[in-house]
Formats: structure tokens, sequence, C-alpha cells
């Protein structure tokens, strides 16, 4: 399978591949970075619970890859979030609540 050829995601617009990573497998971030740069995978769902190899991979691949990257966020009840933890994620981009 050709994991560069991206599909939609939901409603959201957003193009992704058709394979993704979730963060609570605890793959190593070299793994992930294999993944993104040499299959394509850009898409990385963040659910709980959250793996250190997951942060690494993204805080890395963010500094000079983020337009080609597309994270989705799942917190078991989003009102367990503060302001402060709230306004941190949508300065990160492209903010979707739903």
């Amino acid at each position: 399978m050709n994991f560069r050829n991206s599909t939609v995601l939901g409603r959201t617009g957003l193009h992704v591949s058709r394979l993704g990573i979730g963060s609570s497998y605890g793959v190593p971030s070299y793994s992930i970075e294999k993944a993104f740069h040499e299959y394509g995978i850009n898409y990385f769902f963040w659910s709980l619970p959250r793996r250190k190899g997951m942060k690494s991979a993204v805080q890395h691949l963010v500094q000079t890859e983020r337009e080609e990257m597309d994270e989705a966020l799942r917190t078991p009840d989003s009102p367990t979030l503060s302001a402060e933890e709230m306004e941190r994620i949508k300065r990160i981009g492209d903010f979707i609540h739903g």
C-alpha cells in the first residue's frame, strides 16, 4: 500500500496519510520520524496514555515539517483542560473543536 496517497480526515478537510500513528503504542521517536520521512505518515493521534516517543518525535518534526504534519488531540473531556492548556493548543495552529 502506498501510504503517501492521502485521504480526507472526516469533516475537517485535512488531507492526511491513510495510516496514522497513535500516541499510546510506545513506539520509539526514531521510528515515528522514519515513518514520516520514508513512508509519508503525517497523521499523529494524541490520546491517552501519551508516550514519550511520540512527544519527542513530534517536538522534533514540528521544527522543520509543521506544514506537512496533522495532529489530532483527544482528551477524555475537554473541560478538564485548563484555559492555559487550551491556549497552548490553539497556538500550535489549525484548532478544530468538535
